[in-house]
Order: C-alpha cells, then sequence, then structure tokens
C-alpha cells in the first residue's frame, strides 16, 4: 500500500470488505444499541408492565394509567440503603395512598426468593404491595443499574422523577403529580 503526503487511508474500507465483515460489524452496532428505546427516564412514558404481586393477584400498568399517580421502588431484601426507605415508604403510603397515590415495590428476584421476601415483609411490616419481578424483565426494561431507584410516574403515565433517593418534599411533587 502507497501513502500519499495529506492523505490518511481509511482501513476498514479501502481494503477489500466482504459482506460477512459488513454484517458482523452491523451485528455488534444493534448488539451495543439493544434496548434503547426501553429507556424509562424522566419525561418518557413508562413502560408497559404485568406483575404478579406475592399474593398471585396481577397489575398492568395500562389499568393504572389515567387515573392515578404511580410510585415504583425497585429493591432487594439484601440491600441496606433498601431497608432504610421502608419508613418513608410506609409513611408516604399511609398518607398519600387515600389521596390516589399507587406504590409498587418490584424485587428483581436477584438472590431472593419467594419465602425470603415474604419473611421480610412481614418482619418489616410492609403494607403497600410488594411484586416480583422474576426473570428481572421489567427491571431490564426500566434499565435499573442500582437498588433503590424509585422511579415516579403522573397519572398520565409520564416519568416525572428518577432517583435513588425519595424526593426531599414529596408532598410538593404529589400536587404536580396529579394535575
Amino acid at each position: 500500500m502507497v501513502y500519499r503526503f495529506g492523505h490518511v487511508p481509511n482501513l476498514i474500507w479501502e481494503e477489500q470488505m466482504d459482506i460477512r465483515g459488513f454484517f458482523t460489524i452491523i451485528f455488534v452496532l444493534l448488539l451495543a444499541c439493544q434496548g434503547i428505546s426501553f429507556a424509562a427516564d424522566v419525561g418518557e412514558e413508562c413502560p408497559k408492565f404485568t406483575l404478579k404481586i406475592i399474593d398471585g393477584e396481577k397489575v398492568q400498568s395500562d389499568a393504572i394509567k389515567g387515573k392515578n399517580p404511580l410510585l415504583l421502588v425497585f429493591w432487594a431484601t439484601w440491600c441496606s440503603p433498601c431497608k432504610e426507605k421502608i419508613f418513608e415508604l410506609k409513611k408516604i403510603y399511609s398518607e398519600f395512598q387515600p389521596k390516589g397515590l399507587k406504590i409498587i415495590a418490584i424485587n428483581p428476584c436477584i438472590n431472593d426468593s419467594l419465602k425470603k421476601v415474604k419473611r421480610f415483609i412481614k418482619k418489616h411490616k410492609i403494607s403497600y404491595p410488594v411484586f416480583l419481578d422474576e426473570g428481572s424483565i421489567i427491571t431490564k426494561r426500566f434499565k435499573i443499574n442500582g437498588l433503590p431507584t424509585i422511579v415516579i410516574v403522573n397519572k398520565d403515565g409520564i416519568i416525572r422523577y428518577r432517583a435513588h433517593e425519595l424526593p426531599k418534599d414529596f408532598r410538593k411533587d404529589f400536587k404536580s403529580l396529579t394535575k
């Protein structure tokens, strides 16, 4: 190969490339971008989901949309920061559930069994609904990368908050969620 002054070769395309090489590059790029459309970021629509509560009852996100604001908390029994949030979540649930707020605790079933989760609920006297995300399907759809993760959705199904902490002034935030 001869290089001319001022010419920087593009080795990928100037060398002979067969169709398999091209499709390999496309495949790698698609893998790298897989699932981007399911990101659950602030301002985006909440991904649809169906979850099974510990006692077997199912809940679908479509049944809530347009009616109630929703607070999702992704948690695990072995997560210390998750345990620290329980008192606050129980307080929010008792105050705002009668005003229409739905709280759903989602356990991604990573190193947690149904039996372990039931014991945890009983020990900590958790009154809000707890769901198991068997296979972490919903957890992956929301792109949860740490526990706890709090996702708050307004009554129209738009994500308005996403963080590892609860909002500082939930009363103020709740009013905006119901508008």
